[in-house]
């Protein structure tokens, strides 16, 4: 089939499920029930230094190993750090533990037909209940609740993370190598390309370079999948460029000419919309030689057709990576992700620079990378703990996690646990991050739009938003449109602390796990002025905490205790301090 033909085809089946999406999308927006109706006197605070001027590096850190450096470490490679947690690593050795989070977990089950709604009739004829829609085909009148069904699939993996980074490396790379999965609207393209994300955390970037370039959600989202000899679509290979390979640096000089070049190269990936399948079709491909310009060594890629016409792809990619900016790109935006937004000068040379080497000697593998800079005197550099301001996922899953609001999966039907999850998702878009949706190609705004960065995730209504978000597991009940009551168990989450009878212990403790930096002795103070209702001496906290130890099943006991905890945690989480990691 000639381009043209081709073309009108495949953009006249997809305009059709389009339709179907924007209708589905409207209602989705509109079906949203938002805690509009609160207001909280709740403010941001900025905390963090600007630009700082480390001089430390790369070497291995040395330091004192403790409570505060296993917390630092387990925020930064884990949404939220449950008592448990901590428990888990406390005994291990700073190697033992880098060790142990840098271990790949398993891919999680896939997700499921959970939107069946026989009282609706709205049965999907392809995917009964309960089992995966994965692989069954396209049918654009369930397309949109299969959408859903994976970004809740997303939430959920977040919330059961395993004791890895793996969760939040994922995100890494879907920030790093964004597409957004309502524009493209395929279910089984958007779950390949998580998968994909998946199997290479901790693989191979120059792999996964080439196998995101063919990854047929990306083809449809830059436009790959419509190029062709005649009209080569320039969209791709300006961000593989750009955004996923040599960066914008200051010694970045690729020209116009290499992204035309390039995209004439990419000529020929293919997809039959709506199958989750890229193939090569050789008579799309521009035949013709392909010259480069001096940033690339003024390398000349010649020309093929026929089947051979896929070499050119990597040999493409082989020239990009040959360039030293690879490198220090990449190192730039897993610094920025992990450890600090502002690169300073010392940073460039004695972290970025140095990391770079490791990750081109070890050919792009990113383990050894990984392993060097976690295991780094700068990433314990105590200036650095409570540096970044918290992702929504940080701080909303996070706190789910953190206080171990139970969901009770196992008691819920398919819908209702449907709607729990969709809940959190909701949370999430609504504080900034849409999982599966980055605003733009270049990724979410707080890990790469200077000057701002992290701090565009807190404005006047997200930072209500979030207060809300938490408040509502403490005081009146996390909202789902499910029957269930999801509120934190506060006595039994003090419990776990090891002296949740002292005062000044258990706000300490419970401080370590959700605070960036350890609030002023002024705010210890009143923090604990609710334990103790405002009187004294620390016994008042104290006895009442031992009056309902001695006698569980007394309410006015147990009130006293609860009520206090509630009140003394909201407060707690409405610090500044609580918005940082």
């Amino acid at each position: 089939m000639k381009f043209k033909e081709y073309s009108q085809d495949l953009m006249s089946r997809k305009s059709e499920a389009l339709k179907k999406r924007d209708a589905f999308l409207a209602e989705y927006r509109q079906s949203k029930k938002l805690l509009t109706d609160e207001t909280l006197d709740t403010k941001a605070q900025n905390y963090k230094p600007a630009n700082l001027a480390l001089g430390s590096g790369i070497d291995p850190y040395t330091g004192s190993w403790g409570k505060e450096q296993i917390l630092h470490l387990l925020k930064r490679s884990l949404f939220g750090v449950t008592v448990e947690d901590y428990n888990h690593f406390k005994n291990y050795t700073m190697d033992q533990m880098v060790d142990a989070l840098l271990s790949p977990d398993d891919l999680p089950e896939p997700p499921i037909n959970n939107y069946n709604e026989p009282a609706q009739n709205f049965i999907d004829p392809d995917v009964p209940s309960g089992t995966t829609w994965v692989g069954a085909p396209f049918h654009d009148n369930f397309a949109g609740s299969r959408i859903v069904s994976l970004k809740s699939w997303l939430v959920k993996n977040a919330i059961n993370q395993d004791r890895t980074i793996h969760q939040k490396l994922k995100i890494f790379w879907h920030n790093h190598l964004a597409t957004q999965t309502w524009d493209v609207f395929v279910p089984n393209a958007a779950y390949k390309y998580f998968t994909l994300l998946h199997n290479y955390s901790f693989g191979n970037f120059r792999t996964l370079m080439k196998e995101i370039t063919i990854d047929p959600q990306m083809l449809f989202f830059l436009n790959g999948a419509y190029s062709e000899a005649e009209a080569p679509d320039e969209n791709y290979a300006r961000e593989l460029q750009e955004l996923f390979t040599v960066g914008k640096g200051p010694n970045s000089n690729y020209t116009q000419m290499d992204v035309i070049e390039a995209s004439r190269i990419l000529t020929g990936w293919r997809c039959d919309w709506p199958d989750d399948n890229s193939y090569w079709a050789s008579w799309a491909h521009d035949t013709e030689d392909k010259q480069f310009s001096e940033f690339y060594g003024n390398k000349k890629i010649v020309g093929r057709s026929g089947v051979q016409g896929q070499i050119e792809t990597d040999e493409l990619l082989d020239m990009i990576f040959e360039n030293n900016e690879v490198a220090l790109f990449m190192m730039r935006n897993l610094y920025r992700f992990f450890i600090f937004n502002e690169i300073s000068a010392e940073a460039e040379e004695n972290v970025i620079a140095p990391l770079a080497e490791i990750f081109r000697d070890n050919d792009y593998e990113i383990l050894p990378v990984l392993h060097a800079l976690f295991r780094s005197e700068h990433f314990f550099d105590i200036e650095l703990r409570g540096a970044m301001v918290k992702s929504p996922l940080d701080h909303l899953i996070g706190g789910i996690r953190i206080m171990n609001l139970d969901f009770r999966d196992d008691d819920l039907s398919l819908i209702e646990a449907k709607y729990v999850y969709e809940s959190i998702g909701w949370r999430l878009n609504d504080t900034g991050m849409e999982l599966g949706d980055p605003p733009t190609v270049a990724g979410w705004p707080a890990w790469f739009q200077a000057p701002n960065y992290d701090k565009s995730w807190v404005n006047t209504n997200t930072i209500t938003q979030r207060a809300l978000d938490l408040d509502s597991m403490l005081l009146w009940n996390f909202w789902t449109p499910t029957d269930q009551e999801y509120l934190v168990d506060t006595i039994g989450f003090a419990e776990k602390f090891d002296d949740p009878r002292d005062p000044n212990k258990l706000i300490k403790d419970i401080s370590d796990h959700f605070h960036g930096i350890t609030p002023g002795q002024d705010t210890l103070t009143n923090l604990k002025s609710i334990l103790l209702s405002n009187q004294a001496q620390d016994y008042y906290w104290s006895q009442a905490w031992d009056n309902y130890q001695e006698n569980p099943g007394d309410e006015m006991y147990r009130n006293i205790v609860e009520n206090r905890l509630k009140w003394m945690l909201q407060r707690l989480l409405q610090l500044g301090e609580s918005q940082l990691s």
